[in-house]
């Protein structure tokens, strides 16, 4: 289980992340992170000694001193995050050289990303001391006049969204759920609910907690014995980081298609473009394929992407390749039905020319969080082709509305002809954790959080 994040920003043991009422002790090399007792430290040591030495390091005077001209508080809310996502990258690419790793292990580069900072100026904490907000405890200033500058838009809402310091506050609680019994078992392994669904039923589209509690709210209830009266938001919460996944696709091919005759076919075969940890980790959530369409009898989903061949992910695919060729549950195993996942550690657009004439469309392609505006921006454009002049039924999503707009926009470039419903909106089956964007004082992202556009 990955830090919280009050254990990110040193607000909790980064072991056992406690955070009430225990006394928490920096580590006295990098004084980035804190412990609740020398065993919890000692412990943590074989895993945390190698970017410790990194981060005492990154606290040298010379990664400061091209900033520091730069650290005053402006009338550009934006300038601080632009000051802190070039210091950020400043230090990744210092970790990683140090480091000899490449990428570096998600856990230690948030403690780079994830840096306290002043939310008016930038300033990082061993720079100048910070004092965190009272309320949501989670953004910082540096200086009582930083604080005054920043403080009525951190509290206040804006495009009908709560505000920075309301999201906050929601985020610690969440964090405070993922410390219980039920949060880790949510965390651990993805939940899919056991009921199998007689008919297909179109999905809502309005995105909301209570959309979710009304495909999830009853067997959430039932799964970890919660009264009818009991609250299940934290629980929605965590479960619809993963179940975004299945969701999203069912969402898609529902807008695809002019008819739900694609819920009757023997067969669903699914393509996951630019294939990462989340998918290859969560695959057992894409069981609720079979669940929500009971009619489809086999299940085919193929996992593609050069990142495919990281280690850590070229691990994860052995384990899962170890429970068998067939992934579904005993249920679906006794109504004769299969799921299957295969992996491709290659370029779309090159696994398409290798297959040759072999290669059939799938029902769906889709590519969850691309960052084609933002990353490898020069395979993509080739990967877009592909799926535009072969007619392969695809949805994208981003984290995020910049990421969503600058991506239809490239999408619109190679010529796709965008399905309004599947582009430049909100996802209505995002994940409903919001993040703080990494290495940047304002924002949020979500899991799949926007519809870049569907196309086909």
């Amino acid at each position: 289980m990955e830090p919280t994040l009050p254990a990110r920003i040193g607000q909790a043991c980064y072991k056992c992340f406690k955070e009430e009422d225990a006394a928490l002790s920096k580590c006295s090399s990098c004084k980035r992170v804190v412990y609740c007792s020398t065993a919890c430290q000692s412990t943590d040591w074989p895993t945390h000694k190698g970017i410790c030495k990194i981060l005492k390091a990154a606290r040298h005077p010379e990664f400061g001193a091209g900033y520091a001209g730069l650290w005053d508080a402006s009338k550009d809310e934006n300038r601080g995050s632009r000051i802190a996502l070039d210091y950020s990258r400043k230090l990744l690419s210092f970790a990683s050289r140090q480091s000899g790793v490449l990428p570096l292990r998600k856990a230690d580069e948030y403690l780079i990303t994830h840096e306290p900072k002043c939310l008016a100026c930038a300033r990082p904490a061993h720079v100048r001391a910070l004092t965190p907000c009272p309320e949501c405890k989670t953004v910082f200033y540096c200086s009582p006049g930083h604080w005054n500058a920043v403080h009525a838009a951190h509290v206040s809402s804006r495009d009908g969204e709560p505000s920075q310091c309301v999201t906050n506050r929601d985020i610690r609680a969440h964090e405070i759920f993922r410390s219980t019994d039920a949060g880790k078992q949510l965390a651990v392994r993805p939940w899919v609910p056991s009921r199998i669904a007689k008919k297909w039923v179109p999905l809502a589209s309005k995105g909301s907690v209570s959309q979710w509690e009304e495909a999830f709210g009853d067997e959430l209830r039932k799964e970890f014995n919660l009264t009818d009266e009991a609250p299940v938001e934290r629980y929605l919460w965590s479960m619809s980081e993963p179940m975004s996944m299945p969701m999203t696709i069912l969402y898609a091919l529902q807008e695809l298609n002019d008819t739900d005759a694609w819920t009757r076919s023997e067969t669903l075969v699914i393509h996951v473009v630019g294939s990462y940890e989340m998918e290859v980790c969560q695959a057992d959530v894409f069981e609720e394929l079979l669940h929500r369409i009971p009619q489809v009898k086999h299940l085919k989903i193929m996992f593609c992407g050069p990142e495919l061949m990281a280690p850590n992910i070229v691990q994860l695919v052995q384990v899962t390749k170890t429970f068998g060729a067939n992934q579904c549950c005993a249920e679906c195993r006794r109504r004769d039905r299969t799921r299957h996942h295969m992996y491709t550690p290659e370029f779309y657009h090159d696994f398409v020319v290798r297959q040759g004439s072999r290669f059939k469309n799938p029902d769906l392609a889709i590519a969850f969080n691309s960052g084609a505006s933002e990353e490898s921006m020069a395979t993509w454009p080739a990967t877009f082709n592909c799926l535009i002049t072969r007619k392969i039924p695809t949805a994208f999503t981003a984290y995020n509305r910049t990421e969503a707009d600058q991506e239809a926009t490239l999408l619109r470039k190679a010529g796709a002809a965008l399905r309004p419903s599947l582009t430049e909106r909100r996802n209505p089956w995002a994940s409903l954790i919001a993040k703080p964007e990494p290495a940047r004082v304002l924002g949020f992202f979500h899991e799949s959080g926007w519809l870049v556009g569907g196309f086909r």
